[in-house]
């Protein structure tokens, strides 16, 4: 099986990701995952109303599934304004 899942960084976004992910939006999933050193969280969210940017990483095994379309994403930094919400693209 393969899928689609996108990653948050626990270590440079803490405060973007307990905002964010566990207050506002709730999807994030529970488990870690070590991309390259760097703590994070997986998502398996496609639309995510407090993405910046996003940027393509390796394939990786998350709860026994392989996911070959994996994206590391950065959050708008906490004290910004530009939350989109969900009819904007």
């Amino acid at each position: 099986m393969s899928g689609k899942l996108y990653l948050v960084s626990l270590d440079i976004q803490s405060k973007e990701v307990n905002e964010f992910c566990f207050r506002k939006c709730g999807k994030i999933l529970v488990g870690g995952v070590d991309l390259d050193g760097l703590a994070c969280l997986p998502c398996n969210t496609d639309e995510c109303p407090f993405l910046e940017k996003q940027m393509e990483a390796e394939p990786i095994t998350f709860d026994e599934i392989v996911y070959n379309d994996v994206y590391l994403r950065k959050l708008v930094p906490f004290s910004s304004s530009k939350v989109r919400t969900n009819t904007e693209k």
